[in-house]
Formats: C-alpha cells, sequence, structure tokens
C-alpha cells in the first residue's frame, strides 16, 4: 500500500467517487427487488443502516490507502461487495462482511469487539476474524523453537491459515473457537453458516484481486498469486461452487496469457 499528499487524494477521490446512494441501490436490487410489503421494508432499513455505516467506516479508514497510482483501497472492498451480489448462495450478510473483510488485518486497533460494535452481529464479526491473516510477526518462532525470518514466518502462516480453509471441518473448528473465545453461542447450523459466509466472501476476495493483479514491473508477485490460487483456491471452489472454480481458472489463464511475454520468468506456471 501506497500514502499519497492530500493533493493527490483530493484528486483520485473525485476520479472514483462512485457514491454510497448508487452502491445501496445495487444491492436492494438484488436482494430487495420488491419494498411493497411493510416486513420487506423493515429488514431493507435494518440492512441499509448497517450497510451504511459499516461503508462509511471502511471509506473513512481506508481514506488515504491506495492501491495503486489512483485507485482508493476502499475500492477494493466496494467491489468484492459487489462482486457477491452475482454469486450464488449470496445473502446480505456477505455484503457486510465483504466490506470489513480486511478491517481486522489491516487497520490498528481494530478487532473482534470493534467488528461486533459496528454491525452488532457477532456472526458478522466472527467470520471477519476468521478470513483474517494473524500477524506474521507471531510466527518468527516456530513450534521447534527455530527463529524464522520475516519471509519464512509468513509462509509459515500462510500455511496455516490455507490449511484450515481447504478444511472445512477445522475452518467449522476455528469458527467455533472465535464463538467460545468471546462467549458466543453458536449451533451447528450457525456455524456452518458463518463458515460458508466466510469462504465465500474469501473467494470473491480472490477474484477481484486476480482481475487487478497484473503488473508488468511485478511480474514475480503475479506468478505468486498464481501459484497460490492453483494450490489453495481451486481447491476451496471445487468444493464450494464449480462457477466460481471457473471464474478463478479464467483469471489465471488471462494472467498467464499476459505473462508469455515474460519467458524467461514464468517457465514454471505456464
Amino acid at each position: 500500500m501506497m500514502q499519497y499528499s492530500e493533493e493527490e487524494v483530493t484528486r483520485a477521490l473525485l476520479l472514483t467517487e462512485n457514491g454510497i446512494d448508487s452502491f445501496i441501490d445495487d444491492i436492494r436490487s438484488e436482494f430487495f427487488p420488491n419494498l411493497e410489503d411493510q416486513e420487506t421494508q423493515k429488514k431493507f432499513q435494518v440492512f441499509n443502516q448497517l450497510c451504511r455505516s459499516s461503508y462509511d467506516t471502511m471509506k473513512f479508514q481506508f481514506n488515504e490507502t491506495f492501491r495503486d497510482e489512483w485507485e482508493r483501497y476502499f475500492e477494493h472492498l466496494r467491489e468484492v461487495a459487489k462482486i457477491i451480489t452475482k454469486m450464488k448462495w449470496s445473502n446480505r450478510n456477505q455484503v457486510i462482511i465483504a466490506l470489513l473483510h480486511d478491517a481486522i488485518e489491516d487497520i490498528a486497533l481494530f478487532n473482534f469487539g470493534t467488528i461486533q460494535a459496528l454491525t452488532k452481529d457477532p456472526k458478522i464479526a466472527i467470520a471477519v476474524q476468521a478470513i483474517s491473516k494473524n500477524p506474521w510477526q507471531e510466527y518468527l518462532l516456530d513450534w521447534e523453537s527455530e527463529h524464522l525470518n520475516k519471509a519464512q514466518a509468513k509462509e509459515r502462516r500462510n500455511k496455516e491459515y490455507f490449511w484450515h480453509m481447504e478444511n472445512i471441518e477445522s475452518f467449522e473448528k476455528q469458527i467455533s473457537d472465535i464463538a467460545d473465545h468471546h462467549n458466543v453461542l453458536l449451533s451447528s447450523d450457525e456455524i456452518s453458516e458463518v463458515a460458508r459466509n466466510a469462504i465465500q466472501v474469501k473467494l470473491a476476495d480472490r477474484i477481484h484481486n486476480l482481475s487487478t493483479q497484473w503488473d508488468p514491473n511485478n511480474t514475480e508477485k503475479v506468478i505468486r498469486k498464481i501459484e497460490e490460487t492453483e494450490k489453495h483456491f481451486y481447491n476451496i471452489a471445487e468444493e464450494f461452487d464449480p462457477e466460481i472454480l471457473s471464474t478463478l481458472k479464467s483469471h489465471i489463464l488471462a494472467l498467464k496469457i499476459k505473462l508469455e511475454k515474460y519467458p524467461q520468468r514464468v517457465s514454471s506456471v505456464l
């Protein structure tokens, strides 16, 4: 992530601002197509308030953080939420999880309690925590009391992270442990619900990351993302939804075609 001057931030906001109202309208058309009855109106009002507070909070927190020269990091959160609305089995909670999915991992002082206070929904907070990677510094000392460097610590963290996500029983156990730690009582059906919501958001996150991944000046990072997706996300998507797997493969193929211009670096992935 890169930091920019106030003038650059203002200019970028003018270029990228689409507005919360249009975002809410898109979400409403997917989940609340008919607002004629009062019960649906009440449900929409509750969701509208939650969505706006989550949207505005993340927009403020990531206000001066950019993914590249002009795109606000917040746009990534917004686009992941929009991808969710087009997926099978999506629901309103997944939209909120998508908006908040990087909060614990990337915003100082944000944690389970912050998310729960914001959303008033412990299941959303548990899902966000479940897909948040622990700080790599926690892995500098491994179980054999061996001191690791930063790259090794990140590798160990990622291995553990994806192992849980690729094994649904382990992932559900992790969710149950998070709930227990925060004194939240969940039924087995609710644990499965939270697991499915968390995984679907993680897959939408990867889809958007791949769609914006291309960087001819950093093909090594592109290759790492390709290999990581093929090694871990294909397995997750295959168990979850074949259409998502197909979408991931399409993005990977597009990146590999672009990488063919750099044959000296990419022979291992093509």
